[in-house]
């Protein structure tokens, strides 16, 4: 089966991962009723991009959904295409660290707004860069920064979220709760007398 067109968010990520070196992370909606067969397919979409380090925290954070047809991936490009784009990336030049005053103003107000730390945005801006190395830029521009922005921002998930790898709730950035250490219904309970609050 190709799941490059059955995960396409997915399959963009495993290509700046792979050119970038960086680890993935998949999440997946907590509401495991609209999809069962989640942890199944995470399992095969590890073997499936074998070529990148999946994890629990890592550079690029990716939600799958569940696919409407397991057939879509048919049609799609293949995953030796993806490796072949990326190999004719790794001789581009690395671009230039210096953002376009756009990329800038974009990094400084997502960084203020959602208090990001040092990790994150080290993370940001070298994400920023391979996005840019895989389109041929010379420059990053804002697209290539918003693209990275989107692969770490977590705090502003409005659904439980679990992650695939080690098999745990994750709420925002901060709490993780290994799955079966909870009673999902009072943790519904608590998600929105905490929402109420905010």
């Amino acid at each position: 089966m190709n799941l490059t067109g059955v995960f396409p968010n997915l399959s963009r990520g495993y290509e700046i991962a792979l050119l970038g070196g960086h680890s993935i992370t998949v999440t997946y909606s907590g509401d495991l009723c609209n999809y069962p067969q989640a942890s199944e397919d995470y399992s095969e979409i590890k073997k499936y991009f074998n070529k990148v380090k999946f994890v629990g925290d890592g550079e690029i954070w990716i939600e799958i959904l569940k696919p409407k047809n397991y057939n879509d991936g048919k049609y799609s490009e293949t995953l030796e295409a993806v490796h072949k784009r990326v190999n004719t990336a790794k001789s581009n030049p690395e671009p230039n660290p210096e953002y376009c005053s756009t990329s800038d103003e974009l990094l400084k107000n997502v960084v203020n707004k959602l208090n990001l730390s040092l990790k994150d945005l080290e993370i940001i801006q070298k994400v920023s860069s391979t996005c840019a190395k895989l389109d041929g830029e010379t420059k990053i521009l804002a697209h290539h920064v918003a693209e990275a922005i989107h692969y770490r921002i977590k705090e502003n998930w409005e659904h439980l979220v679990i992650n695939a790898e080690d098999d745990s709730i994750q709420f925002g950035d901060k709490i993780k709760i290994k799955r079966g250490e909870i009673d999902y219904e009072n943790a519904e309970k608590a998600i929105n007398y905490l929402k109420e609050m905010l």
